[in-house]
């Protein structure tokens, strides 16, 4: 149930994120917003924020998913 509720409210502060950024291509927030699992959450997001090489590193080296998804 943690995990579910960390997926929950990263996705609420990705929704946020798309309120005040510059367009995204159409198929990213449906692909966050459906994802199911976390950890594929995790890898996905990950994968599509502008965030810096070594940031994107530092997610994707921590393998416990709560703090993964803490992170992003």
């Amino acid at each position: 149930k943690y995990l579910t509720a960390l997926s929950r409210r990263t996705k609420d502060f990705f929704g946020d994120y798309l309120d005040v950024s510059p367009q995204m291509a159409p198929d990213i927030p449906q692909t966050v917003l459906i994802e199911e699992n976390p950890v594929k959450l995790c890898d996905y997001l990950g994968s599509v924020l502008p965030i810096s090489t070594e940031e994107k590193m530092a997610i994707m080296s921590t393998t416990d998913v709560s703090q993964r998804l803490e992170k992003l």
